[in-house]
């Protein structure tokens, strides 16, 4: 639901024609439905906010159902992540000579800056998780 209400008011040819005011309301409205849905699952499968190079997996006391549930999740959220606060790319003046007010630069670097680590995240999340499954679990 999150996703489809993302497409729907970030991406469609009506959201492409909405004020930046409104489109930076729209990401924090997603932003925080998406926190709403990550809390919302059970902790031993809660997708992280972020995902460091030297941290592993879920604990191995989980069994393999909920280990391929959690990367589910923490690929899903992170996809979603980045596709929310990658639509701050849009706002600004439309003129290169002109630079964004000081308050709204701030809140468009600090949306880069959430999907900049959403992407890193995911790609080291996908190298913990190759070490452990096998190479079919990603077809």
């Amino acid at each position: 639901m999150i996703k489809e209400k993302t497409c729907r008011l970030l991406y469609s040819p009506r959201a492409l024609r909405i004020s930046d005011s409104q489109l930076l309301l729209n990401i924090r409205q997603l932003d925080h439905e998406l926190e709403q849905w990550r809390r919302s699952i059970p902790v031993s499968i809660r997708p992280r906010l972020t995902i460091r190079s030297d941290q592993p997996l879920p604990s191995p006391d989980i069994s393999t159902s909920q280990i391929m549930q959690h990367i589910k999740l923490q690929l899903d959220y992170h996809y979603t992540l980045t596709v929310i606060h990658t639509a701050v790319r849009r706002c600004g003046p439309t003129n290169e000579d002109e630079s964004l007010p000081e308050d709204l630069h701030s809140v468009v670097h600090s949306s880069i800056d959430l999907s900049l680590e959403a992407g890193r995240s995911t790609l080291f999340f996908l190298r913990a998780a190759m070490d452990i499954l096998e190479e079919e679990a990603f077809r």
